[in-house]
């Protein structure tokens, strides 16, 4: 009987955690979705950047909490929350 070679694929020493997303503007979500990231500070650089694409969009401002991004990982903890603020003032002379 021949023996069986040891697989040749290669394994990762350290693989990247995983960081969870979640986008809102507290009315309703908006968008959700997980990258395999570094480290927290490139986890919270990609919820800076959701929050910038989203809140571009007039759409996706709904209600008066602007666009919200809750950072999560594999174990449901909350790690960052970024805050976008869109406020609304009328316009006219000082």
């Amino acid at each position: 009987m021949a023996k069986r070679r040891a697989s040749a694929r290669p394994q990762r020493i350290s693989p990247m955690p995983r960081f969870h997303f979640d986008v809102h503007d507290s009315a309703e979500r908006r968008g959700r979705g997980s990258l395999d990231l570094p480290d927290l500070e490139a986890a919270r650089d990609k919820a800076r950047s959701l929050a910038v694409v989203y809140a571009s969009d007039p759409d996706n401002v709904t209600a008066s909490d602007g666009i919200v991004v809750t950072v999560w990982d594999a174990t449901l903890s909350t790690l960052t929350i970024v805050r976008m603020a869109c406020k609304e003032s009328p316009g006219g002379p000082a």
